[in-house]
């Protein structure tokens, strides 16, 4: 990873000329994919938490926030791990030319960073002040309301 991957990521101005190195595309790429798996992840597990005791037979036992924390930090889990493994696979098919201008889009995808960037700081936030549950909570209301105001150029 790059010190221009962290500036841009942490939105600090750069030189175009600056976005145009990308020393390990191999580790960006990788990285890329694993945090936008946790952040599918966590949406997804959190959905699929709160959803699981209403097709349960049995609801009198149920905590929607509870099951809504686990499904979330599972599915973050998870979307890591199958983000990594995506990502290896796909670097293995990727050629060098092709791998480095994959890297070279994604740094001026600013809908996508913009939407990294919310994820980040609402995980950090939450977790922060609430733990686990506010991570998820925080990563999922950043993910949907970036999603929806979302602009492109």
């Amino acid at each position: 990873m790059s010190t221009t991957w962290l500036k841009n990521f942490f939105g600090f101005n750069q030189s175009d000329y600056e976005l145009l190195m990308v020393p390990n595309p191999r580790l960006e790429y990788g990285l890329t994919l694993t945090i936008r798996g946790a952040e599918i992840g966590t949406l997804v597990g959190s959905i699929a938490g709160i959803l699981a005791p209403l097709v349960a037979k049995n609801r009198s036992s149920c905590n929607y926030r509870e099951n809504f924390t686990c499904g979330g930090i599972a599915g973050a889990v998870a979307g890591s791990v199958i983000g990594a493994i995506v990502a290896f696979y796909e670097l293995g098919h990727l050629g060098k030319y092709e791998l480095y201008g994959s890297c070279y889009r994604r740094r001026f995808d600013t809908g996508r960073i913009n939407l990294d960037r919310a994820c980040f700081l609402g995980a950090t936030l939450g977790y922060l002040r609430y733990g686990a549950f506010g991570y998820t909570a925080g990563v999922d209301l950043a993910f949907i309301l970036s999603s929806v105001f979302m602009k492109e150029n």
